[in-house]
Formats: C-alpha cells, sequence, structure tokens
C-alpha cells in the first residue's frame, strides 16, 4: 500500500512543470524518507549538495512537525532556490508550516498526510505557488492559506469536508482555474461567483443539490468543465447543470 500511494504521489511531482530559477543543472527529482531526527543531517546533506528541482519527502506515519520545521529552515540558499515542486507525504503535519522562502515554489503537495485538525494547520505560501494538493487527508474545513500565493489549483479531493469556506474572501483563491473538492460530504458549495478565472469544478461524489448550486455557476463565463452530485463526468457545462 505504501509504494502504491509513493507512486501516485511521486507521479503527481513529475506532472508538475518546473519554472525557470536561478540554479543550474539542478536534478529532477529526489526522494528522501524522513523517518526521525538522526535523518535530518543526512537528508540536508544530499539535499544542499543536490538542489533537486523536484523533492518528495516522506514522513513515514508521525508527527514530524518539528523536524519538517528544522530542516525546511536549514536548506541552502541554492538548494531553496532550486526546488519548484515540494512533495511532503504520509506524516502528520498539524500546525504552521511556512514555505515562504522557497521562492520559486510553483507546485506544494501534501497528498496522504493525515491532516484533520485544520483549525490549528496554516500554510503560509510564497507568492510563486500556483498549484496546492491536499487530497487523501482527514479534513473536515479547509486550512487556513496565507502569503501573497495566487492560486490556479486547489486540489483538497478525497477528505471528509463538510464545508467549505466563502471563498470570496480568500484572497488566494481569487485566480483559481481548477477546483477539486470530489468525493467529500460537502452538502453545498458556497458563493463562488467571484472566481472569474475558473475553467474546471468537480465537486462529485458529494451531496449538493445541484439544482441550487447551477444558479451559483451562470456567471462563470470561463467555466467548461463541472460535475456536481454523483453522476459521471460530462464534457460541457450546459449538460452538467440541466
Amino acid at each position: 500500500m505504501l509504494a502504491s500511494s509513493l507512486a501516485t504521489t511521486h507521479a503527481l511531482t513529475l506532472a508538475c512543470g518546473p519554472t525557470n530559477t536561478s540554479v543550474v543543472q539542478a536534478p529532477s527529482t529526489l526522494i528522501e524518507p524522513i523517518t526521525d531526527a538522526h535523518d535530518i543531517e543526512p537528508a540536508l546533506a544530499t539535499i544542499n549538495h543536490q538542489c533537486p528541482k523536484t523533492l518528495v519527502l516522506c514522513l513515514q506515519n508521525y508527527d514530524q512537525t518539528n523536524i519538517i520545521h528544522e530542516l525546511l529552515c536549514r536548506f541552502s540558499d541554492n538548494a531553496r532556490l532550486a526546488v519548484t515542486s515540494m512533495t511532503l507525504a504520509y506524516g502528520k503535519l498539524n500546525s504552521t508550516l511556512d514555505v515562504t522562502p522557497f521562492s520559486n515554489l510553483t507546485d506544494f503537495i501534501m497528498c496522504f498526510n493525515e491532516l484533520e485538525d485544520s483549525t490549528a494547520l496554516e500554510l503560509r505560501l510564497p507568492s510563486s505557488v500556483q498549484h496546492l494538493y491536499l487530497s487523501h487527508n482527514k479534513l473536515t474545513t479547509m486550512p487556513l492559506l496565507t502569503g501573497e500565493a495566487q492560486l490556479k489549483t486547489l486540489d483538497i479531493h478525497a477528505n471528509v469536508l463538510t464545508q467549505l469556506p466563502e471563498l470570496a474572501s480568500c484572497r488566494c483563491l481569487q485566480t483559481l482555474e481548477v477546483l477539486r473538492v470530489h468525493k467529500n460530504r460537502l452538502r453545498q458549495l458556497p458563493t463562488i461567483a467571484t472566481l472569474t478565472h475558473l475553467k474546471l469544478l468537480d465537486a462529485g461524489k458529494n451531496f449538493i443539490d445541484k439544482e441550487s448550486t447551477s444558479e451559483k455557476l451562470t456567471t462563470l463565463n470561463h467555466l467548461h468543465w463541472v460535475r456536481i452530485g454523483w453522476e459521471h463526468k460530462r464534457d460541457i457545462i450546459r449538460n452538467a447543470i440541466e
């Protein structure tokens, strides 16, 4: 099961495209297991030497918040600049996590953790982050997102979400193009009329009433793919909300 999940997460990171950085000749991907505090020094030595573009940290199924904080704070300047995609997986991170020093980070992935107490979870994102993946956790509501990021993708599917915040009040979500909240426990969507850039909305496999939701979508002129409720995927919005 762990190998299968890692393969899924690794495939996700490989699918995320890098951006230009000031560091050249960085290897494409580095996977580092972080089991306990003894792994910090060898992991840092490898990371700071190789300066990977895509970094996957496997956290081995227990609360490693303090270890990850220490690890991220001790990256070299070159290593921080090199990373464009970062995955933290298989841990239990449930407090503030600050990745703002990673100024070229575009893809931040926290899938397959046990994130659940979202009232205590704050993600501080740099302005460079465009894609945030929080799927396959135990979140009942969205964590607090702070920083200067202007997200294009938010994927928070396969959690236990019962509600979403008013997206209009979330500054970092106003540029969203892709919103995936399927496989949760949502009964309604918040007002999303301000998400004028939205192209894809997947809210399938929830308990949302399709008729009452369709009115919220009529002003979204760029929306061309939507799924509400339990029906199969549809290609065009007029069929999806009929």
